[in-house]
């Protein structure tokens, strides 16, 4: 840092990387220093330590993130959470895109392949509290996708799976249903 000049610091994960870009913030106070959450630090809702830990690690990432410039996270709900108890504005940007309109979602080469099948392969956990939206966001996705290149499918005998690979989700037996979805789940 002393010999070159940097204008931002991300920090990310693990968590103690944000108490390491703290530290350079502290000491490099002109660089801007954006934190990026894609779980929560202490208000994880997988949080394993008892109450009074969970009180020092709130302490301790109240403290740290004070210095941010701009934290941001992935979800809505998280960054609810995190405005409610750094009492700041929290940013959202989302790893799925909300606008699934125009050229990009039909674009006629989405299905050039020699291949007979594409499988796409989620391997994590959906949480509940983020089924509601990046999850919905992607499967209403994949229906429009799945819609409009019908013809195509079945003119070339396409197989089209989607594998969810971890924890069992109602959202996802609930889809299993599902007259469009439902074979490719």
């Amino acid at each position: 840092l002393k010999k070159e000049n940097y204008d931002v610091v991300i920090s990310h994960y693990p968590f103690s990387s944000h108490i390491v870009a703290s530290l350079i913030k502290n000491k490099y106070q002109k660089i801007k220093w954006i934190s990026d959450f894609v779980d929560l630090w202490s208000l994880n809702h997988l949080y394993q330590f008892i109450n009074f830990r969970r009180k020092i690690d709130e302490f301790i990432e109240i403290k740290t993130l004070k210095r941010s410039d701009k934290i941001i996270t992935t979800e809505r709900t998280f960054a609810k959470k995190m405005k409610k108890l750094h009492k700041r504005d929290i940013s959202y940007i989302p790893h799925t895109t909300e606008q699934f309109e125009g050229p990009e979602l039909v674009n006629k080469n989405v299905f050039e392949t020699n291949n007979k099948s594409i499988n796409i392969r989620y391997f994590g956990t959906f949480y509940q509290e983020m089924q509601s939206e990046n999850f919905e966001i992607f499967i209403k996705a994949w229906s429009k996708l799945i819609k409009f290149h019908q013809d195509e499918i079945r003119q070339k005998k396409l197989i089209l799976k989607l594998e969810f690979y971890g924890t069992k989700s109602l959202e996802i037996s609930r889809l299993k249903s599902d007259k469009i979805l439902g074979p490719t789940i």
